[in-house]
């Protein structure tokens, strides 16, 4: 690979009137943009995590599992199993010169243990975006103290506040939604029938929208800001739930318009109640 992405150097003054004496040199290191990069880091990370996985097997299992592009989101069901997972983690990661930085937590505990073992983490009092895309788009964030997620809608609602009022400016706006757990898909998908009415009705990527479409569009801006509103418990299985007493419920639908599935756990606690 390194013979790919060889490249011309040169020490001296750039003249017009002297050939340069030329130097080739390689990239000793994965350089970002090459198509190839991420598969290179994620095989270079799966072989380097494999060599642990008789010492560490639930630690190599998280980080197989648990990795979003380069954060790890994880934890445990309590404060030990958790801080014995986090520590074996960064110590296989601190082996390959890949160390885990800004860490996080809803435990204040876990937190200040952290910070004695000199962890670098996130400021306390700051959330972190479990959704962070190569464009710097934070609409999913968590908010540690309560532990909850909540939609960040402030890009969107200045882009929208352009109000452009065109196939190609709905198109642009729903582009810039990031909502990989489908958490808001109830309100997101107006705007894409919305879009599908566009397509069928063949209207022009610049012209002005159709008066009944343009007013569904800036019916569905103004209620935009509500999302803000909204938190989304994080939490969906705790200690004390009966691991044996555990179903899944799914519901399916489809219409004209757009289809869609919902899954619900339902869980049983150790005292008897449902969930």
């Amino acid at each position: 690979h390194k013979d790919t992405v060889r490249f011309l150097w040169s020490n001296e003054e750039p003249c017009v009137h002297k050939k340069p004496k030329l130097h080739v040199y390689r990239f000793n290191r994965v350089n970002f943009g090459v198509s190839s990069s991420p598969f290179l880091l994620a095989a270079t990370s799966r072989h380097h995590i494999e060599k642990y996985k008789n010492d560490y097997p639930d630690t190599v299992l998280l980080l197989d599992k648990c990795f979003y592009v380069d954060d790890l989101i994880s934890g445990g069901k309590d404060f030990e199993e958790a801080l014995q997972l986090l520590r074996s983690a960064k110590n296989i990661m601190v082996a390959a010169g890949m160390d885990l930085r800004k860490w996080i937590s809803n435990d204040a505990n876990l937190m200040e243990q952290w910070k004695k073992e000199k962890f670098d983490m996130y400021p306390v009092d700051k959330t972190l975006s479990v959704g962070v895309n190569t464009n710097k788009i934070l609409e999913l964030s968590w908010e540690t103290h309560e532990d909850y997620l909540k939609m960040d809608t402030r890009g969107l609602l200045e882009f929208v506040s352009i109000d452009k009022n065109t196939k190609r400016f709905i198109l642009q706006a729903v582009g810039r939604i990031f909502d990989p757990l489908g958490l808001i898909t109830p309100f997101t998908i107006r705007v894409k029938c919305l879009i599908q009415d566009l397509w069928s009705e063949k209207i022009p990527w610049d012209d002005p929208l159709p008066p009944h479409i343009e007013r569904e569009w800036k019916r569905w801006c103004e209620e935009l800001p509500h999302l803000e509103n909204l938190k989304i418990p994080r939490l969906v299985l705790d200690s004390t739930l009966d691991e044996d007493i555990i179903e899944l419920h799914s519901f399916c639908v489809a219409s004209k318009k757009a289809y869609g599935a919902a899954i619900y756990l339902k869980s049983r606690t150790r005292n008897g109640d449902f969930s």
